[in-house]
């Protein structure tokens, strides 16, 4: 299990519930701090340099902020980069791969969202918003999850 993050926090977080978990004695969670658009596409050029030796993903989950920093002038919004995080993610996955995709953006277009997906994966499913997501009165359903098959 790779957990790529900029937020030391988010990794922190992570590395207790392996540690709760009794997960954290065997060395299979990896907590990256990095830009994940950068760590992306370091694995799209490893794969590029040799596809046959390449360890293709069998599950890949992307649930990226709406905004972010990642400094030095860098943002991140996820409408802007969602077509590359799932055109990164496709190439990342095996022949039998899946992908789970989630976002918060109020303000997005859910067909948007969808059409991006379906540009890369043969099935996209979605998925209702888990409980403690209520849809409040008189406002949009604004949490999107997509189950994604290669």
């Amino acid at each position: 299990v790779f957990s790529v993050d900029l937020a030391g926090s988010s990794l922190k977080r992570g590395m207790d519930n392996f540690a709760l978990n009794n997960l954290d004695q065997d060395g299979r969670g990896k907590f990256v701090r990095e830009d994940v658009l950068k760590w992306l596409a370091r694995q799209e050029r490893k794969r590029e340099r040799d596809p046959d030796v390449y360890d293709y993903w069998d599950l890949i989950i992307c649930d990226p902020p709406v905004f972010g920093s990642g400094g030095k002038g860098l943002t991140f919004h996820v409408e802007r980069q969602w077509p590359e995080l799932a055109r990164q993610i496709r190439l990342l996955l095996s022949s039998e791969g899946i992908a789970l995709f989630a976002n918060n953006h109020r303000s997005g277009i859910e067909s948007f969202y969808r059409a991006e997906l379906q540009k890369h994966f043969k099935t996209v499913t979605s998925f209702t918003p888990p409980l403690d997501f209520p849809v409040l009165e008189g406002e949009l359903e604004h949490v999107r999850i997509y189950w994604c098959e290669v």
